[in-house]
């Protein structure tokens, strides 16, 4: 299992560069920073270093050529967050989820809206079929309210049927919320869950996404993001779910991690 060294504080825009450079996944990332001790050792490694990586090598030489551009991303992102409204977290951040720091394919590069802590003590997944039936509606919110004596965190995906059902409780309830998106943090999707999203953010709720503004949305990106919401869990619950569906998949990966 890779884990992230503790890079210096400095390394902030090399490492958002590197977690951006194109086909660089959660694992890849992590066994160079684990090489190199840094994304910006890695950026600073002569071409023969670089080449010498154990199962990385010349792959990678591209990315090193891209320096500047990824750095002006970077850079780019960090100085929108205040006016664009989002926030960068990064895993070298004190407030980063820790439950996603120990695991080799959970994101190391996450944006973020609203206040919601992330690292509270008790987290709670809620997921389920997008055709929700008044019994599975009515079901989401009882378990809600059996649960509001553990104050725990409620997380989900913003998605229709169970997933909404779950958020809306939640906000009923006063429990804090957690959206994990498939869709860029600017974007939401679907567009009618955009109230519930406004009133999460006010309403120390948090939105969560692993792809920043200008990110292209496209359909395996929902799949992905069920990974979050597993690995944020400390218990997941599925409430109705189709055979094939998203449900299953989230639970699958739940019971793995």
């Amino acid at each position: 299992m890779n884990s992230i060294p503790n890079p210096i504080p400095e390394d902030k825009q090399h490492f958002i560069a590197l977690a951006l450079a194109p086909k660089v996944g959660p694992v890849l990332f992590k066994a160079i920073v684990a090489y190199a001790g840094s994304a910006l050792a890695f950026f600073d490694f002569r071409t023969a270093q670089v080449a010498k990586i154990p199962r990385i090598g010349r792959k990678l030489l591209e990315i090193r050529q891209q320096r500047e551009s990824l750095l002006f991303k970077a850079e780019s992102l960090l100085a929108n967050q205040t006016k664009e409204g989002y926030r960068v977290l990064t895993a070298l951040d004190e407030d980063f989820p820790k439950r996603l720091k120990a695991n080799s394919d959970a994101p190391v590069l996450l944006f973020t809206k609203g206040n919601a802590n992330l690292n509270v003590p008790r987290t709670v997944g809620i997921v389920g079929t997008r055709n929700a039936t008044p019994y599975g509606k009515a079901i989401t919110k009882k378990i809600c309210e059996d649960l509001l004596p553990y104050q725990p965190t409620i997380v989900s995906g913003l998605a229709y049927g169970i997933d909404i059902e779950a958020h809306r409780a939640a906000l009923t309830l006063g429990l804090p919320t957690i959206a994990v998106l498939g869709s860029p943090i600017h974007f939401i999707y679907p567009a009618s869950h955009q109230g519930t999203a406004t009133q999460l953010v006010q309403e120390n709720g948090a939105l969560l996404s692993e792809y920043g503004p200008g990110s292209q949305m496209i359909p395996g990106n929902f799949p992905a993001r069920n990974r979050i919401i597993a690995l944020l869990s400390d218990a997941l619950l599925v409430v109705e779910a189709a055979e094939k569906g998203g449900a299953l998949i989230t639970a699958e990966l739940a019971f793995g991690y």
